[in-house]
């Protein structure tokens, strides 16, 4: 029998489940904010689910929509009334563009519902542009507009001008394409893949950022790259001069995020500065609002902040003023499309996938679970998903949890394979854990070691992957092992499937669904 399996990685910082250093004191179990932003009726902010709008004024917190991803990617017009944003049916998965108007709480779906539909942006003369399926739709007063892109892209932003767009090919590349003249500019190198592309409010540039959590701007005046340097989230001030982004502090070996402050940067990359020092602290997802202040949020303390910017911006770095405390449970809601099934395409390598579970198929007793050690062993239990998946391994029975794991043990305790004995470990436990996160190893360095001592030969990985390398794999029959990242924790899972023709994977996920915690 052949195997093959590539193991790529999506994002540089690649590890298990990255908890912050004062987890236990943040109330997540109630729900945190995501993407704070400020406008004339209030702020609007998401969860970290990005399953619901919210609108805060004063001391009180208005649900205003609650549907799976709704509070992601948010745009706002130029007067702040309305807020751009994609709406999927929680029963069949289908998408369609909205617009939620602050001033009345109505929603208007732009199109009907669709297998893909993307997120709406606006331009400062009032148009409303996004994408359903491969066409791109342009919106201004009672005319509509329709180019073929040729592609699916879910972020097509609007320049100001609304002359131009960004999107986002199959291969993870960045395009600028002219709706007048029809031309496309490719603004990436194609060494890895980029996204989150964002024009400057004067038009005149284009932040991104690559799947390493770099930060660039491309300039069109000259079709010039700046590099800003490590970082996530960025935002434009209003004059177009600065950009306000978070990094993030991780300690990779014990598998913790430390810290994340705020920090502003010239366009041009010759100023750079940290806004906030506050250490054991996570600060993100800061903003420019209208009038000059910046604001973000602090996952753990549960707070949305402000902190106005002096006209001398190497001042020394401080806290902002809290304007926002959240003291009572968000009541999050976790949706899972049911009927999405008619629609997945599965990789055909394997007739049956097995599912272990990181938690509930490994050791509930011992130092294992008193370490914790089942939460932050993804990484071995994905590639020990792939293995018991095509047989390489022979169930290892135990009973755990008040039920049979077959393959539990692999994770945790020692064995022997093709003359290989998973133990040995200093500091770590025995089996694949183990041996993924041995030494100074992580299973960045050690999945495809791991993989090719089980028979896997034909097994690499990359840094550089693009979407269109996941299709061809799936496509071939072969599993995909992959690292994502969400507001402060990575996850390791594995890609079997596709949902459909769009940019939507079906995964085998170790935690049973990591998103619902």
């Amino acid at each position: 029998m052949k195997f093959r399996s590539l193991i790529p990685v999506f994002f540089l910082f690649v590890f298990t489940s990255v908890l912050p250093i004062n987890a236990s004191s943040a109330k997540n179990d109630e729900g945190y904010f995501s993407n704070p932003f400020k406008t004339k009726y209030g702020t609007v902010v998401s969860n970290e689910y990005e399953s619901s709008i919210y609108l805060i004024n004063s001391s009180t917190i208005e649900e205003l929509i609650n549907a799976p991803g709704c509070g992601r990617f948010l745009s706002t017009n130029k007067e702040g009334n309305l807020v751009g944003f994609k709406l999927i049916n929680p029963e069949n998965g289908l998408q369609c563009p909205a617009i939620l108007d602050l001033s009345n709480r109505e929603i208007t779906r732009l199109e009907e519902e669709t297998e893909n539909a993307g997120q709406v942006s606006f331009a400062d003369d009032g148009s409303i542009v996004y994408t359903v399926l491969n066409k791109l739709f342009v919106v201004k007063g009672n005319e509509k507009t329709i180019y073929d892109l040729g592609l699916f892209s879910n972020r097509a932003p609007v320049s100001p001008d609304g002359k131009k767009i960004i999107f986002k090919d199959d291969n993870d590349q960045l395009w600028i394409f002219d709706l007048q003249t029809k031309n496309k500019l490719k603004i990436t190198d194609s060494k890895t893949g980029y996204g989150n592309a964002a024009w400057s409010p004067d038009g005149k540039n284009v932040v991104f950022t690559s799947v390493g959590t770099d930060i660039f701007v491309f300039n069109l005046i000259n079709n010039s790259i700046t590099s800003i340097g490590e970082g996530e989230n960025p935002s434009w001030s209003q004059d177009g001069k600065y950009i306000v982004y978070h990094k993030k502090e991780i300690d990779f070996n014990k598998v913790t995020l430390i810290n994340s402050d705020i920090y502003i940067a010239s366009s041009d990359g010759l100023i750079k500065r940290k806004l906030t020092d506050t250490p054991d602290e996570i600060e993100l997802d800061a903003k420019f609002s209208d009038s000059g202040e910046i604001i973000y949020h602090n996952y753990l303390k549960r707070e949305i902040l402000e902190k106005k910017v002096e006209s001398n911006i190497l001042n020394k770095a401080s806290a902002g003023n809290v304007i926002f405390k959240l003291n009572a449970s968000l009541n999050l809601q976790f949706y899972n499309p049911v009927n999405k099934k008619s629609s997945i395409v599965k990789s055909n390598s394997v007739v049956d996938w097995v599912h272990i579970h990181q938690v509930w198929d490994t050791r509930s007793s011992g130092s294992w679970y008193q370490n914790g050690e089942g939460y932050v062993c993804c990484g071995a239990t994905s590639a020990m998903e792939v293995l018991a998946s095509y047989g390489i391994l022979k169930p290892w029975p135990i009973t755990t949890y008040g039920h049979n794991s077959n393959y539990g043990l692999y994770i945790s305790d020692s064995y022997t394979f093709n003359g290989y004995t998973y133990s040995g470990y200093d500091g770590w436990p025995s089996g694949a854990h183990g041996y993924m996160w041995n030494g100074s190893g992580s299973p960045y360095a050690n999945t495809v070691g791991f993989l090719k001592r089980h028979g896997i030969t034909n097994t690499k990985k990359d840094e550089s992957v693009g979407w269109s390398n996941v299709i061809n794999e799936i496509n071939a029959g072969y599993p995909y092992i992959v690292c994502s990242t969400g507001l402060t924790s990575g996850h390791i899972v594995v890609i079997i499937g596709q949902y459909g023709t769009g940019h939507t994977v079906i995964c085998n996920d170790p935690y049973g669904d990591k998103n619902a915690g």
